[in-house]
């Protein structure tokens, strides 16, 4: 179980893997949410999408994936690359690049 805090006080809400639905351990609460061996991925909302679009300012939606899962579906996932300070934005398959780190 977790706790996130917010206006409406503290609210006990279970985390969750998305591909496979394990549970997630919670390790760590300061500004945000940490849990052992996962990733969170936020987005505050997308153009694009016809469910996750025009939120209200401040909220944002959590996608929990444990690195079991991110290994196994390591093909699907997309590396960014952002540059500073003129925005140039580089992509290649995270699964390429975790293989050249590891070599």
């Amino acid at each position: 179980m977790t706790e996130t805090g917010g206006e409406e006080g503290n609210v006990s809400t279970p985390l969750h893997c998305l591909p496979c639905g394990k549970e997630l351990t919670l390790t760590c609460l300061g500004d945000g949410v940490q849990c052992d061996n996962a990733t969170i991925f936020e987005a505050s909302g997308n153009y694009g999408s016809t469910v996750w679009d025009l939120v209200p300012e401040g909220e944002k939606l959590l996608i929990n994936v444990c690195d079991d899962c991110l290994k196994r579906l390591s093909h699907l996932v997309t590396h960014a690359r952002v540059t500073r300070p003129r925005p140039e934005v580089r992509y290649r398959s995270w699964r390429e690049l975790r293989a050249l780190r590891e070599e």
